[in-house]
């Protein structure tokens, strides 16, 4: 009985949500458009499960509360970018899609509340949070992923760039280049020099474009790369001398910080150790532990 009326009330609310937003808020989402645009088309293209959920993060995102320049808005819009706008979500977008996730965490709960015969409140609550909370840490991870990765790509890529320029290319071509041959996966630098390039095709300087490139994926290697490069630019210096100035160092820093690591390793692992050596421990010489025991010898 406690099953079905807390169904009823959550299907109740969801019904009333859904009316409202078809009937009383007559608002839209804008659609998006760029490399948001084709995120979003490539994952509604991969999944069915998102195909069937964005009409309704959509209607919800439509009918948030939140202002848009709160600052959990911000932060959420700033991992977006970082991201690379996975599933081509806006912020409205993603936190209706938390919402949606939250409901799914209730509908859990109340199923289990039902096989077990009494309300769990408790565990509903949990679910819920639980459902509304785990996108926000899935987004962190991915915009630490992409970075990582681009921090893996960059000197590659600036090498490749770098050879062109040095066979007659502008930083522009060069670039334009290096975007037109690379491979066409999962290239983070790839995507972020494509739009520097749509960037500059709009009348932006190079300046600019490098800026907002580092505001998208506040890599530590760019940041300096950035400034090479910006510093080359006013004071009149050959760009590709720079840039290959800058892969060396940027290469050395990943040497040291992988030596670093691996000095760390050694530390890192003593613990797992400890536990692995005393279950050998206890499997050699379980028997006379047992057998000193059960004879009183401790």
């Amino acid at each position: 009985m406690t099953y079905f009326v807390a169904s009823l009330v959550i299907g109740f609310f969801a019904v009333f949500v859904l009316v409202h937003a078809l009937l009383i808020g007559g608002r839209a989402l804008p659609e998006p458009h760029g490399y948001q645009a084709r995120m979003r088309q490539t994952t509604l293209d991969s999944s069915l499960i998102l195909r069937i959920i964005d009409p309704w993060v959509r209607l919800f995102a439509a009918q948030s509360p939140l202002d848009k320049s709160s600052k959990y808005v911000d932060w959420v819009k700033k991992k977006l970018v970082h991201a690379g706008y996975p599933m081509g979500f806006s912020p409205q977008e993603f936190i209706a899609f938390c919402l949606i996730t939250a409901i799914g965490g209730i509908f859990v709960g109340v199923y289990l509340s039902g096989l077990s015969g009494e309300p769990q409140l408790v565990l509903i609550t949990i679910l819920a949070l639980a459902g509304f909370i785990w996108p926000h840490f899935w987004l962190m991870e991915s915009a630490g992923q992409r970075l990582v990765q681009f921090d893996r790509e960059l000197p590659y890529a600036i090498y490749l760039v770098v050879l062109s320029m040095e066979a007659g290319l502008t930083f522009p071509l060069a670039v334009r280049r290096y975007v037109e041959l690379a491979t066409q996966g999962q290239s983070v630098v790839r995507e972020e020099l494509s739009l520097v390039l749509a960037e500059m095709d709009i009348n932006r300087t190079m300046r600019e474009a490098l800026q907002s490139m580092f505001e998208r994926m506040p890599s530590e290697m760019l940041r300096t790369l950035v400034v090479a490069v910006n510093q080359a630019e006013e004071m009149g210096s050959p760009l590709s001398g720079v840039l290959r100035d800058q892969v060396t160092v940027i290469q050395n820093r990943r040497s040291q910080r992988a030596e670093k690591l691996a000095s760390e390793a050694s530390v890192k692992i003593l613990a797992p150790l400890m536990f692995i050596f005393a279950a050998v421990f206890l499997v050699l010489f379980n028997s006379l532990i047992i057998r000193a025991w059960t004879e009183g010898l401790f």
